[in-house]
């Protein structure tokens, strides 16, 4: 058994950090823009965003995890070999990223336009969340009930 993951647990692996990457540059750039440029805050406009914040934050988190957990059953019962299970896998993991990451870039950019710390604070805790969902080795073998040998070249 070797100690490489196959090509397509790395590319899952691989976009979840730049996923990742991708909303901790963009929290970081808001901020520094934000104490930069001070906008003229619309406290309307901060009130109506954090209301749609808080729902995408919750109902994207809820969908990304009950969606992900129904192709995870799916995929139990109906895929046969393992490059079937991989990408099932795959496309359920994606799913759930985009689920987790579409809020915290909400978060991200209501931040920018109210200059709200609550936004910001709202995209870290999704973010922290988002960092949690990385694919480990036991989850993988859990979800697709493969042996570790099945996911190493």
């Amino acid at each position: 058994m070797g100690n490489q993951f196959k090509p397509a647990i790395k590319a899952l692996i691989f976009l979840h950090t730049i996923m990742l990457m991708g909303q901790i540059l963009l929290a970081v750039i808001g901020y520094f823009i934000s104490t930069q440029f001070q906008p003229t805050a619309d406290e309307k406009l901060s009130r109506i965003l954090q209301s749609v914040a808080v729902v995408l934050a919750l109902g994207g988190g809820a969908a990304a995890f009950v969606v992900f957990k129904k192709s995870i059953n799916e995929l139990q019962l109906t895929a046969n070999g393992i490059v079937e299970k991989m990408a099932a896998y795959r496309a359920a993991s994606i799913v759930k990223f985009a689920l987790l990451e579409a809020p915290s870039i909400f978060c991200i950019v209501g931040f920018i336009l109210t200059h709200n710390i609550s936004f910001l604070l709202l995209s870290i805790v999704l973010i922290l969340v988002f960092a949690g969902q990385k694919p480990t080795v036991s989850m993988m073998m859990y979800d697709m009930q493969v042996g570790r040998e099945d996911l190493f070249e």
